[in-house]
């Protein structure tokens, strides 16, 4: 019985080593899901904060929609950076995410509500996007494209 056990304790190294590289992949490929989810999660998240300040500064004194450029780059810069002020200096919320990955337009909708819609896309990459293994045009290389859109009512 005791030189029964004394072998079997080979067999759980081995074994072990046998199943550390899938135990490494599952990690890393769960990992990399978190991220893109965290990362998701700020686009929206970032694109709803860009759409509440177009829509409580689209109206004009008249209260008609006025959709100007200065509106435009206002919400594309506090959507990229999270702030107002115009420092280019001031880092990307989202790595690669710049000014012109935002869209602002107005619409009306029903009997005259308008409305404001954000749109933003960004190329989320994962992390090992470099690995030299993957093919060139294998999206676990290339990534992937994230939109988020959201409409409000001007307020």
């Amino acid at each position: 019985m005791r030189r029964l056990r004394r072998t079997e304790g080979g067999f759980a190294v081995l074994e072990f080593a046998a199943m550390l590289p899938f135990m490494f992949l599952m990690i890393v490929i769960v990992a990399e899901v978190a991220r893109a989810f965290y990362d998701y999660t700020t686009l929206h998240k970032i694109t709803q904060t860009g759409a509440r300040y177009a829509s409580e500064h689209i109206l004009n004194s008249l209260q008609l929609p006025d959709l100007s450029s200065e509106l435009q780059a206002d919400v594309a810069r506090l959507v990229v950076t999270g702030s107002l002020k115009d420092d280019p200096e001031e880092p990307a919320l989202l790595e690669g995410l710049s000014t012109d990955d935002v869209t602002v337009s107005s619409r009306v909708l029903g009997f005259y509500e308008p409305h404001v819609e954000v749109h933003v896309s960004w190329q989320f990459r994962p992390l090992f996007s470099d690995f030299s293994l993957l093919s060139e045009d294998s999206p676990f290389r290339t990534g992937f494209t994230m939109e988020s859109r959201i409409i409000m009512r001007a307020m």
